[in-house]
């Protein structure tokens, strides 16, 4: 599988879920020969699925387990998949300071991965998606998620592990890179353009772990702002 290639390769950079062309980059940010695209970003039916592997696809990303299903219709279709384990997000109101909260999402992770740990399908686990999203401070939630990757690589420790992060300044990226130890590969949501001077980021942030690049698109409404009359522009 080519996810597994660039995690073995330590290179950097995997585009999921663009249409066209995959573009490689090293540590130095230093673009490598293009090949054909690889994957999505998957939340859809059995007939997308199949779609989707008709269309060249060789891997699909699940935000959660509640799409957990895909993974034998995936096998049957040689695809490989990265299954997500969902986790509490701030925002969403889940407490990260309750001992009893984080004692729970612990154990229902813990039973996702010895349920699928086996599957032939699974590629990669990914841990949560932007669970930083709108934090002034990501340390405290990264290091919780890095906390679980740690006891996810106890109980496999044959599958590497993506953390996706909304995208952020030069600065942020310098915190990821001296963050979470047990986590395998950073994944990068872009959108409105963010990807034109990304490689320049990504130099300036010593981050050295292969990156995926796993959700990437246009302006997204939460960057447009509003009109005079306060309507969202599309």
């Amino acid at each position: 599988m080519a996810f597994r290639t660039a995690y073995l390769r330590r290179a950097a950079c995997l585009i999921l879920g663009v249409a066209g062309h995959l573009f490689w980059m090293n540590a130095t940010a230093q673009p490598l020969p293009a090949t054909p695209w690889q994957g999505a970003a998957f939340a859809g039916d059995r007939d997308a699925l199949a779609k989707l592997a008709a269309a060249g696809a060789r891997t699909v990303r699940l935000y959660s387990e509640k799409n957990a299903w895909v993974l034998d219709e995936a096998h049957k279709l040689g695809l490989g998949v990265i299954l997500g384990i969902e986790f509490g997000l701030p925002r969403h109101g889940f407490p990260l300071d309750d001992a009893d909260a984080l004692a729970r999402q612990e154990e229902a992770t813990r039973r996702l991965v010895l349920q699928y740990r086996d599957h032939p399908a699974l590629l990669a686990w990914g841990i949560g998606n932007e669970v930083d999203l709108g934090m002034a401070d990501p340390l405290p939630i990264w290091r919780e998620v890095d906390r679980l990757a740690a006891i996810v690589k106890e109980l496999d420790p044959a599958h590497p592990i993506l953390m996706s992060v909304s995208d952020g300044e030069a600065e942020r990226l310098r915190q990821l890179a001296a963050c979470c130890e047990h986590i395998d590969l950073i994944g990068l949501n872009l959108y409105g353009g963010a990807v034109f001077n990304f490689a320049q980021r990504l130099q300036d942030s010593g981050l050295t772990r292969p990156l995926v690049i796993t959700e990437l698109g246009p302006l997204g409404q939460w960057q447009a702002g509003r009109n005079l009359a306060g309507v969202g522009r599309n």
